[in-house]
């Protein structure tokens, strides 16, 4: 009898152990719900910034929460990565980068910021991708595109691109090219600079150098391309529409890639500080074919099949 007792009074006691337990699940589901490994903060939804966060999750592989500053939800960032308690943030563009920064101090991987800025590079719980595509990689496309090129010319702000530079000068000898880079300190010395090098120069090397690229210099270049015969290479479409060679592109899903590596890198017990920061790696390619017919510049088939075409 006293053990039929002792049964139940444990049957009770086991089962009022229980109820305990599933009130405490139902009051703590939503702090799980909300858990997240990384918040993604997001400057604006657009397509590049779009594929840049399918390539992070396609990669990642990890538990996000999704946070857009454009959309009026947004409100109230720190309150919205505090909910989340995530282990790292991610952010997509400058903007969600310097917000991100002002209010938490998780370690942060940053993508597309065209420069990373000198407050990012002293960080050592930040590391992330640049929009710039490695010197290297660019050269290396480039002698592919244009295999009879020995020489190309390069102007450039030191005070913007003296890194990347260096960089190029370095790759440009691997690649078995002359790069003839000529430092500019204003807009209005592109001009003569640019006549300077048109007599020793196979081609001409347009970076994302805002001291020497503006509406006007670029439309100069433009015209010294075509009066003689030198290609323009560029860093962005709208110059090949409007008569550039080629230009070289980011590709926005790769360089998601690459942070979501970086994510798994710091997961897997890596410190952000031994997490390289690192230029993009891949490019698209977009040529102008009639630009091509002009300056009795081939393209091979190859090439063309890869690359965007654009025909005016």
């Amino acid at each position: 009898m006293y053990t039929k007792i002792i049964n139940t009074l444990l049957f009770n006691s086991a089962l009022m152990l229980l109820k305990v337990l599933v009130v405490l699940l139902i009051i703590l589901r939503p702090s799980f719900a909300s858990a997240a490994d990384v918040v993604i903060v997001q400057s604006i939804s657009i397509k590049p910034y779009n594929d840049v966060l399918k390539g992070f999750k396609d990669t990642c592989k990890c538990s996000v929460e999704q946070i857009v500053l454009s959309e009026p939800s947004r409100a109230n960032l720190k309150r919205k990565i505090q909910k989340a308690n995530p282990d790292l943030v991610l952010t997509i563009g400058m903007d969600a980068y310097r917000k991100s920064r002002a209010v938490t101090s998780l370690p942060v991987i940053y993508t597309m910021i065209l420069a990373p800025i000198k407050t990012i590079s002293n960080s050592a719980d930040t590391t992330g991708v640049s929009m710039v595509i490695s010197a290297e990689k660019q050269l290396n496309i480039i002698k592919k595109v244009l295999p009879d090129t020995k020489e190309i010319g390069l102007l450039f702000d030191p005070a913007r691109s003296g890194k990347f530079i260096r960089r190029a000068i370095t790759a440009a000898k691997t690649e078995g090219i002359e790069l003839i880079a000529k430092e500019v300190n204003a807009s209005k010395d592109v001009p003569d600079a640019t006549m300077f090098m048109k007599d020793t120069i196979d081609a001409f090397w347009v970076i994302p150098d805002l001291t020497v690229i503006t509406p006007e210099t670029f439309k100069f270049m433009l015209l010294c391309s075509f009066q003689n015969y030198i290609p323009l290479i560029s860093f962005s479409d709208k110059y090949v529409e409007m008569g550039a060679l080629l230009s070289l592109n980011i590709d926005e899903y790769d360089i998601g890639r690459q942070a979501g590596e970086m994510a798994r890198k710091f997961f897997s017990g890596t410190s952000l500080k031994q997490i390289q920061k690192v230029d993009a790696r891949n490019a698209k390619i977009t040529i102008n074919k009639t630009t091509a017919e002009k300056l009795g510049i081939p393209i091979k088939s190859e090439t063309l099949k890869n690359a965007r075409i654009i025909e005016k």
